[in-house]
């Protein structure tokens, strides 16, 4: 746990896991003084409550194979732990809707087995976490402001926020409501014709895997806008792309967490202007990864169109056996098999949506050039006239020039006057 934000990643990810809907994060101090998740999932039973908090006890992994079939955010069992190695962490949960649960408190390394404790508490998980790094003085020097810490955080929930549009997230900083994102929000009624046909499934339809973990389709745009705050719908392309001609028919995508199926869905945005921030997200089954062949590739295509760039949020649905999810401790870098031919359809998608914009805004540039012309042409007639009309009654020596070349033709038409 590098810093706070790193601990509420890992909490956040735990309760969604847990099949949470609703969840409060709660921080002070940057979360140097205290981090608090709470949620609404299933809870953990009593019997399992000290193994949750064990090093090397709670791991979803029994075998190397396993790693190649992970539909979890969290799967090595290792998050609590380590937190609680570092810091005074009580964790109370219930596992039903007894309204009665447990609680245990723990500080630093684990001496000898703590006690668990009755208490009130409502179906769900509170993991409360004090003195980050109280017993490691140099891990806590090196933290930066308040400010920063808390951005980070931030950061982070906005990123869990925009994989699952099936969960409200709230943040609050020094009991202040600093983020609230309800599930709510995505009402049909606030979505148009085009994102609610692509996204109904998102509001209505939760699948549920083997695991038990829930999966939900790509966010519409409304969330998007929510969680980001930035203004999304103009310009923005749906994206949308079948990979299942890139599967194999075999038994080994049965059952897999998500089926059969292998997709992209999302976003585009191009950008005109250097000064436009845009997101530029990319989650593979629900969780966000950094991509160096991806976003080189969108950016390589922006190029090509022309374009300073482009914002993007892509969700890949693919098999887990396309996936590799172990080879960076942070999660956030995986392996994919099939990555190449992924991008291919990709590539070809996306340019093609591309051309489509700059076509469009080409032929829109050429009618403003052409009525623009034509407007100078009426506005070089109306010259004419004006000049006509000046000359008619004037008996003076001088006739006023119009701007316009006709304007001066016509006055040396009219050039003979009365003195």
């Amino acid at each position: 746990m590098t810093r706070p934000a790193a601990v509420v990643k890992e909490l956040l990810e735990n309760a969604i896991d847990a099949g949470a809907t609703n969840i409060e994060i709660h921080i002070t101090q940057g979360g140097m003084g205290m981090i608090e998740v709470v949620d609404n999932g299933v809870g953990i039973h009593p019997d399992d409550m000290v193994m949750a908090i064990t090093r090397h006890a709670t791991s979803k992994v029994a075998d190397v194979a396993n790693l190649h079939g992970i539909t979890t955010l969290g799967f090595r069992g290792e998050a609590l732990a380590a937190t609680a190695a570092v810091s005074r962490l009580t964790l109370t949960s219930s596992h039903d809707d007894s309204g009665i649960g447990r609680q245990l408190q723990v500080a630093g390394v684990l001496d000898d087995a703590p006690k668990l404790m009755p208490v009130v508490h409502h179906r769900g998980t509170t993991i409360t976490v004090k003195d980050l790094y109280f017993n490691v003085p140099a891990r806590r020097g090196n933290l930066k402001s308040i400010a920063t810490e808390f951005g980070h955080i931030e950061t982070i929930v906005r990123e869990v926020a925009l994989a699952r549009a099936d969960v409200a997230l709230t943040l609050f900083h020094d009991n202040k409501k600093r983020l609230s994102l309800s599930s709510s929000a995505m009402s049909l009624s606030t979505m148009s014709s085009t994102t609610r046909l692509s996204n109904s499934k998102s509001l209505n339809t939760v699948s549920t895997n083997a695991n038990g973990n829930n999966n939900v389709n790509p966010l519409p745009l409304a969330r998007l806008e929510q969680a980001t705050g930035l203004s999304l719908t103009k310009k923005a392309l749906e994206i949308a792309i079948d990979l299942t001609s890139l599967m194999q028919p075999s038994r080994e995508y049965v059952n897999n967490g998500f089926g059969d199926q292998a997709s992209v869905n999302g976003w585009l945005w191009p950008i005109t202007d250097s000064q436009d921030t845009l997101p530029k997200l990319i989650y593979v089954n629900g969780r966000l990864v950094k991509e160096a062949l991806i976003s080189n590739q969108l950016r390589q295509l922006a190029q090509t169109a022309q374009l300073v760039g482009t914002g993007y949020a892509l969700y890949f649905d693919l098999p887990t056996q396309w996936l590799n999810i172990n080879v960076h401790p942070s999660k956030q870098r995986i392996k994919i098999s099939p990555l190449n031919n992924i991008m291919a359809h990709v590539s070809h998608a996306i340019r093609t949506k591309l051309k489509t914009v700059v076509t469009t805004e080409t032929i829109s540039s050429a009618n403003a050039i052409q009525i623009l012309g034509n407007s100078q042409i009426v506005d070089s007639n109306l010259s004419i006239d004006n000049a006509f009309a000046t000359a008619m009654p004037n008996t003076s020596t001088t006739i006023y020039s119009s701007k316009s070349q006709a304007g001066k033709s016509a006055q040396t038409t009219l050039s003979v006057v009365r003195k």
